[in-house]
């Protein structure tokens, strides 16, 4: 069942409901009503996953034109999430990583094309699986494309947790991993090879890698929330990372407190809603010439310029280069320095052990999506079953795009949610001289969808007959009223629905 008898309890008493939007279209009936189809779906959602703590932010050029909060992001002291909640970005941490080597690079402290151990030699002592190791550039650690393998030498043992290894216990364990690919020749996602990079920030740049983003980025654009590190924070604003549900439950694991300590230039930094909206449109004022500070225009459109796609078999870079400029044209799914290229958007997801983060682009609408959660399985990334990212874009950023404003007011009155407490959850929206159905049961609701037509007082008629529940053939739905003329109940073939709120 997609939802439980306690939705209605959940619905009103469990999630923060302190959504933002822009002044001037909070009037806009079409903009409010996506909203509102939005907040129902992802409520259903969280109560049917039972999910904790989640973030969420839509952001057009320089404006956050929607935000909000849902459930706890601390169970025990039951501590609502808010916009300066502060939650492990996990591998999001990479652009930031990728924006200071290419920063120095900018400087002329180095080269990207330069080999990585001309300034990490150690490298050597890794087992080269027949590979030359001498053939891993800087820029392969950004594309990764470096052939490394995935993750440091450190093991995930609840029974024999290690103190977390530093940078140079990194170099020194090198001896014990191999290079799985050629370098150079396939895409192989790596946080080790994120890691040599922030030990190559700080050999170049003379201090702490942490030190360095914080000081280059988080400074700069006044991330005053975002760090590696909660010292100087305040306990209640950081979420605490749930596991996945174990015996119905979600709990707290030892391994969620090692989450960014461990290859942290991968996925160490802290961040926010706030903060993140700050570094998206930050990006916005690059590509518009009105922002040098951190990087510039030209190397900030190449980093986000796909340049290898994760084809599972070698290719020759030259091979690549064509295929990357076909891709960018036609697919765009692919990497570039420290992005990562799906459709219109570009960005990084980030999930670990108690937390799961989505933050994309469209850089054509100048529109940013951010999504924060500390439970691990959210379905934050766009390409998830129920995506709240997608569904964050396709009801509510194209609803500011689209900016339409059509409803006939004769059919306000009936927009609301409607649930029969157990199977059916449904939202309902006035839209020109028709309402218009959506399922909240359904993973993307805006493809779910059915239109009904006025038939008499109170009576409407699905315009389809393709369809289950809302739109057979026999599908007439009937709204009762009381003696104060409220609408009490929905009625249809074989159900009863009652709203949830009453307009």
């Amino acid at each position: 069942m997609r939802a439980n008898i306690l939705f209605l309890i959940i619905f009103f008493y469990l999630f923060s409901v302190n959504f933002v939007f822009s002044n001037d279209l909070s009037k806009n009936y079409n903009i409010k009503s996506k909203i509102d189809l939005f907040d129902n779906w992802i409520k259903t959602h969280i109560s049917y996953l039972n999910l904790c703590g989640i973030s969420i932010a839509v952001i057009k050029d320089q404006k956050i034109i929607y935000s909000n909060n849902y459930g706890l992001i601390n169970q025990d002291e039951n501590i609502k999430a808010s916009t300066d909640s502060i939650f492990k970005i996990a591998s999001i941490t990479k652009i930031f990583t990728s924006i200071a080597i290419v920063k120095l690079a900018e400087e002329g402290k180095i080269d990207l094309n330069d080999k990585i151990i001309k300034y990490i030699p150690e490298l050597k002592n890794i087992n080269g699986n027949g590979f030359d190791i001498n053939n891993i550039k800087i820029k392969n650690l950004l594309t990764h494309t470096s052939g490394l393998p995935m993750n440091s030498d450190y093991h995930w043992n609840e029974k024999k947790l290690e103190d977390p290894i530093s940078f140079s216990t990194v170099l020194d364990r090198i001896e014990n991993q191999k290079i799985i690919y050629k370098p150079n020749r396939r895409f192989k996602y790596s946080n080790l090879g994120m890691t040599i990079g922030g030990i190559l920030i700080e050999r170049i740049s003379g201090i702490k890698y942490h030190q360095y983003i914080e000081k280059n980025i988080f400074n700069i654009l006044d991330m005053s929330n975002s760090s590696f590190s909660k010292k100087d924070k305040n306990e209640d604003n950081i979420a605490v990372g749930y596991t996945n549900l174990i015996d119905k439950k979600r709990k707290k694991h030892l391994f969620t407190n090692l989450v960014g300590k461990i290859d942290q230039p991968g996925a160490g930094a802290m961040s926010t809603i706030n903060d993140l909206s700050k570094f998206v449109k930050w990006h916005f004022r690059v590509l518009d010439d009105n922002d040098n500070l951190i990087i510039s225009k030209k190397s900030l459109k190449n980093m986000q310029k796909l340049k290898w796609a994760g084809l599972p078999f070698d290719t020759h870079p030259i091979f690549m280069s064509v295929l990357s400029f076909f891709l960018r044209n036609f697919y765009n799914y692919g990497y570039g320095y420290g992005y990562g290229s799906n459709g219109i958007f570009v960005g990084h997801s980030g999930g670990h052990y108690g937390y799961s983060s989505e933050l994309l682009m469209d850089n054509k609408n100048k529109i940013g999506i951010i999504i924060l959660s500390n439970t691990s399985d959210t379905p934050t990334r766009i390409k998830h079953n129920y995506s709240i990212s997608k569904n964050l874009y396709e009801i509510i950023a194209k609803s500011f795009l689209n900016e339409q404003n059509d409803v006939n007011p004769n059919y306000i009155n009936y927009s609301n949610t409607y649930s029969d407490n157990f199977f059916l959850n449904i939202y309902i929206s006035a839209s020109e001289n028709h309402l218009v159905i959506y399922d909240l049961n359904s993973s993307f609701p805006m493809t779910r969808s059915f239109v009904y037509e006025n038939i008499g007082l109170d009576k409407f008629r699905a315009i389809s007959d393709i369809g289950f529940y809302f739109a057979q053939g026999e599908s007439e739905i009937i709204f009762e009223r009381n003696s104060s003329n409220e609408i009490i109940s929905l009625k249809g073939p074989t159900y009863t629905l009652y709203p949830i709120s009453t307009n």
